[in-house]
């Protein structure tokens, strides 16, 4: 099945020809067979998520009846949150391989991956012409990878504000004992504008990071921010699809 696949894809049109360095042989390699680590990793995953779900619980009630940590219903929300979404998107990369696998073996039944015999439909019905099993095959690819980037991407944006919101809560509270009353107004407002710019700066893009001036204000609060967050690991992917992609899509 790798090397059909490899097939197919060496005998898809380059795109952006001359604008992106082609990839190595290695990188290719891994990108062809690919698919059998995939199944792998997701099988694993949805069934280690479902006991860490559980277990989770388990945590959650036992803190609630021992711990009055601030903000721990609202930790415990998101962390759910992550990891139903995390066991949806590896189902989902399970099922788009499964479809993806049985294609391929389809084409292995029929040596004739293409054909040019129109499939008449009675109107208003449109008449099927040219179906091609090979351009399926790699499409099916091509989103199954994408779902596997957005499963991971996606879980770890949730749980890095999970301990972004978390760790804010935290410290006001502690920092709300030793200001005076009447300045903790002014620090809890400054602090969620400060929050909310950097929302905006993730969605947009590093947008407010290019602001002349205002770069400076923010520099100390974002570079703490993006360790907590954990933004250190996803951004040079979110810079790399946003050079392939529009970015307002992306943004959706």
């Amino acid at each position: 099945m790798g090397l059909f696949t490899k097939n197919i894809r060496r005998s898809q049109p380059a795109e952006n020809k001359g604008e992106t360095k082609e990839a190595p042989n290695w990188l290719k390699m891994l990108q062809d067979n690919s698919w059998e680590l995939e199944i792998l990793i997701s099988g694993g995953a949805i069934f280690s998520l479902f006991h860490l779900s559980y277990l989770f619980t388990d945590i959650y009630n036992q803190l609630s009846y021992t711990d009055s940590l601030p903000s721990k219903n609202l930790f415990f929300l998101f962390c759910m949150i992550g990891l139903k979404g995390l066991t949806l998107g590896f189902l989902l990369h399970i099922v788009l391989r499964s479809f993806w696998v049985s294609l391929v073996s389809l084409s292995s039944i029929f040596q004739r991956t293409d054909s040019s015999k129109k499939i008449k439909l009675a109107r208003p019905f449109k008449t099927i012409e040219n179906v091609s099993l090979p351009d399926m095959i790699t499409k099916i690819d091509k989103l199954s990878a994408w779902v596997m980037y957005n499963t991971f991407t996606v879980v770890v944006v949730v749980m890095g504000w999970v301990l972004l919101l978390f760790s804010t809560m935290q410290i006001g509270n502690i920092l709300v004992q030793y200001i005076p009353e009447s300045v903790q107004p002014v620090v809890v407002t400054f602090f969620i504008i400060i929050l909310c710019l950097y929302l905006l700066d993730l969605i947009l893009f590093s947008l407010v990071r290019k602001i002349p001036y205002l770069s400076y204000v923010i520099y100390p609060f974002f570079k703490l921010f993006d360790l907590i967050s954990l933004r250190f690991i996803y951004q040079k992917g979110f810079d790399f699809v946003s050079q392939n992609i529009p970015r307002w899509k992306i943004a959706l």
